[in-house]
Parts: C-alpha cells; structure tokens; sequence
C-alpha cells in the first residue's frame, strides 16, 4: 500500500505472510528518490505518473501518494499492459502513454496536451519542409553548373567549327576535360590537323606540277 507518513514522506508498504501464518514480515520504502526520478517533464507541460495495480496514485504532481483514482480517466490504462489514449483533464485535451511493470502491477505513464504533440508535429513538418527546400535549392544549383560546365566547351567547339567552316585550320581545342566532351574535342582537333596537313599535301603537289609543266614549257621552246 502507498500512504505519506507523518513526515510528509511518501513510503510504500509491503508485507508477507508468514507460511505457518504466525506473522506477517512488513517493509517501508521511501519513494522520495522515485519521486526525484520521474519529476521529468513531458514537453513543456507534461509529467510523469506512476499509480499502483489498485488504481492509487504512487507519484504525480495533481496528486499525493496514496490517493485513489476515482474520476474514471484513466481506466483504460488498466485494460492493457501498454498502450495510449486520449482523454480531457481540467477541460484540457491530453494524450496518456502507458505501460506496465510486471513485478509489481504498476502503471508507470506519460501525460502532455495535445496541442503539444500537435506543435511539435508542425514543428517537424516545417523543419521537413525547409530541408527539403533547401536539397531541391542545392539541386538547381548543382544542375545549372553541371549544364554550364557541358555546354561552354561544345559552344567552344561549335565556334571552332564555325571557323574551319570560314577556311581557318589554326583552330587549337584545349578543353583540359578527360569526359566525352574532352574527346569530342581531342578527335575534333585532330580532324582539323589532318585537313590542314591534307591541304599542304595537296598545295606542295600543285607546285610540283606547276614546276613540271614550266620545265617542259621551257623545253619545249627550245627545241
């Protein structure tokens, strides 16, 4: 049983009957250390409660040790071995989460308002939503200079072939990039070396004939 003592100390108090039924073997405990235990709070407003298998309160802040339970709201804490409920405490919607220690048949619970579980719960949709926003933010960015970083060397490249296009086979491309990009341009550079050596080939041969065809010219005339 659960009771305060005359110096205001709240003590449980266990006995044992005697197996010749010659006596009874009692013991106190102090629960002034429980009590300092579970003095938490749950949120901002909630607390703690322990009440024993008889529905009286062990530990609780609205009550004192030894205080029966008999307003009805926490009943459905003894219809289970664990669990949570909603019910309305001083015009006051709370949410209660239970379980039971199965040495003794106590109730060891959690109480806080709903407007709290309420709270916190927009307190997490907000934090969710600004870490979403700001992946999706890092994202854009990330794609904006991954686009970038594609496209300014194949808009060098497409300048380059604009002037090869014009006749000009100076053209040097130096992407320093080791992806497709960088080999698009290796192969694209080495294209135009080949054109221009082709070309010098083709203008050393020209002269070659031209030499030719005025050496016979020449000889020609002479005879």
């Amino acid at each position: 049983a659960v009771s305060v003592n005359t110096d205001g100390v709240a003590v449980v108090f266990i006995s044992k009957t005697l197996k010749d039924q010659s006596g009874v073997i009692g013991l106190s405990l102090d629960l002034t250390d429980l009590q300092e235990q579970t003095s938490i709070k749950v949120g901002k407003e909630g607390y703690v409660i322990i009440m024993d298998a008889n529905k009286n309160y062990v530990v609780s802040p609205v009550a004192d040790a030894g205080t029966p339970e008999t307003s009805g709201l926490l009943d459905e804490m003894y219809e289970g071995p664990e669990g949570q409920f909603d019910y309305v405490f001083n015009d006051q919607p709370k949410m209660m989460i239970f379980s039971t220690n199965e040495a003794t048949g106590w109730k060891i619970a959690g109480t806080m308002l709903k407007s709290e579980v309420t709270n916190a719960s927009k307190d997490i949709r907000m934090a969710t939503f600004i870490v979403i926003l700001a992946a999706t933010f890092l994202t854009l960015l990330f794609i904006i200079w991954f686009t970038r970083s594609m496209l300014r060397p194949i808009k060098r490249l497409q300048e380059s072939a604009r002037a090869v296009s014009k006749g000009d086979l100076t053209v040097k491309m130096e992407t320093g990039r080791k992806d497709e990009v960088g080999e698009l341009a290796k192969y694209f550079e080495r294209m135009v070396d080949n054109l221009r050596m082709m070309i010098l080939g083709v203008q050393e041969t020209t002269e070659q004939v031209s030499a030719s065809s005025q050496e016979l010219s020449a000889s020609a005339e002479q005879t």
